[in-house]
């Protein structure tokens, strides 16, 4: 009469700790469907779909928060805090129970109606595959135009800048003193833009610009590595033990869809988005927390199988360890040191969107949104409303916020756009590596 002995618990637990071989089909297909295809470009992630109520919600608890600081100025901080944590709660539980109660909907018409409603749900909140091919696209891009560079400085050939002592206005003898003097103004215009012209096609062949972009595109394929795959396939894995794996992938989209709508990009020091946006960016930094270590522990090996040899492998576990706390954002910086280890490269350091905060692309896509689709928060979906959250939260709502520079790896050589590339193949790879594991897990759970 006082329940069951403990023994008869532990011996639930396999019972429990058990899939499905449709959830596993399901996990499967939508996984080699988006690594197979990817996504076309007009087809939307989960994340950027779920931008909209994300952003919705946003201003609607900031208008909340702002209503009730009106009254109690002193309390503006507690409440943008607490209103910006009720939305966070109620957006994820939200999408949650709809995506629940749909895929159940889809259960009772039928077996294949609920596997394909599942494996849409899967598809869409993976971008392993868009992701490279957003790096790929980057790539020819730079190609193109360090190519049209070199045909623009061949086919110029001797009539190229004019010589430094010429264009100050030291012309030609037969030029006379006031035409010296009047073509000197004009020669030093002329030069100027010359040079300018002249710099531009230096980088674009390669120069210091070329070298900034190259690194910037390496460092936004690192930092969307996590939610493009790692932590999707994870909460997957999470939710095929209790046979929802679409609602609990779609739940970390919503995480990631307010965190762009918050505008709190991950990685900024505390109070840096505000009150309002604390909430969203803590609930990211813990739902990446445990994806982006599984994910630096399988980089090594795709660093191995996308080409970097076991020079790649090793560096790429050394420097990790070495630079993985050099932000405050240990997730950022780990998976950044990684890459920048197994290409051999220096990577952050104030440049734009590699200085701790998350401005690469997170577009919820994972086509590189930072690949001219813009930063966290417009990639997302766009913020609410940075007034309201600055009048909810008492204080500024900026852009982005001062934080301090980092940098990981060694500067041992000169970056290239097959850097590019190769870091396109290692995201492929691992994007492989992890879902090797969770699938060998669950066929463990299966039989």
């Amino acid at each position: 009469m006082g329940g069951a002995p403990p023994r008869y618990w532990l011996m639930r637990i396999p019972e429990w700790l058990s899939v499905s071989s449709n959830t596993v089909f399901c996990i499967f297909a939508a996984w080699l469907v988006e690594t197979v295809i990817g996504r076309p470009s007009f087809v939307p992630g989960a994340a950027r779909l779920l931008g909209y109520p994300a952003r919705f919600f946003g201003r609607l608890f900031s208008a909340v928060a702002e209503r009730l600081s009106a009254k109690k100025p002193d309390k503006a901080e507690p409440y943008a805090g607490a209103a910006g944590g009720v939305m966070c709660a109620y957006v994820v539980m939200l999408v949650f129970a709809v995506s629940a109660v749909l895929l159940n909907m889809a259960s009772d018409m039928g077996v294949a109606p609920h596997s394909a409603l599942s494996i849409l749900c899967l598809y869409s909140a993976l971008s392993a595959r868009s992701l490279a091919d957003g790096a790929w696209r980057e790539r020819d891009r730079l190609r193109r135009r360090a190519g049209a560079a070199a045909r623009a400085g061949a086919a110029s050939g001797a009539g190229g800048p004019p010589a430094a002592g010429q264009a100050a206005g030291a012309g030609p003898k037969a030029g006379g003193g006031a035409g010296m003097g009047a073509n000197g103004g004009m020669g030093a215009g002329a030069n100027a833009d010359a040079h300018a012209d002249a710099d531009a096609d230096a980088d674009a062949a390669g120069g210091p610009g070329a070298e900034r972009e190259i690194r910037l595109a390496i460092e936004r394929v690192a930092r969307d590595a996590v939610q493009a795959f790692a932590a999707p396939l994870t909460y997957m894995a999470v939710g095929a033990i209790v046979g929802m794996p679409a609602p609990f992938a779609l739940a970390y989209a919503a995480i990631c869809a307010l965190h762009g709508a918050c505008g709190a990009a991950a990685g900024q020091p505390d109070g840096a988005p505000g009150r309002f946006g604390r909430a969203a960016a803590a609930l990211r930094h813990a739902a990446d927390y445990v994806p982006a270590r599984l994910l630096c522990a399988v980089l090594p090996i795709a660093a191995l199988a996308s080409g970097r040899g076991a020079g790649g492998f090793r560096r790429c576990a050394a420097i990790a360890r070495r630079d993985g706390g050099n932000s405050f954002d240990p997730n950022s910086a780990l998976i950044l040191a990684a890459y920048a280890g197994a290409l051999n490269l220096r990577l952050g350091g104030g440049l734009d969107g590699a200085d701790g905060r998350d401005g690469g692309g997170d577009d919820g896509d994972g086509r590189g949104g930072g690949f001219g689709r813009g930063s966290a928060g417009r990639g997302m979906g766009g913020t609410f409303s940075r007034e309201s959250a600055a009048r909810a939260t008492g204080g500024d709502y900026p852009e982005t916020a001062e934080a301090p520079e980092f940098a990981v790896g060694d500067d041992n050589r000169r970056p290239e756009a097959a850097d590019i590339a190769c870091a396109a193949r290692m995201t492929v790879a691992a994007s492989a590596c992890v879902f090797g594991l969770y699938l060998a897990a669950m066929l463990l759970l299966l039989y």
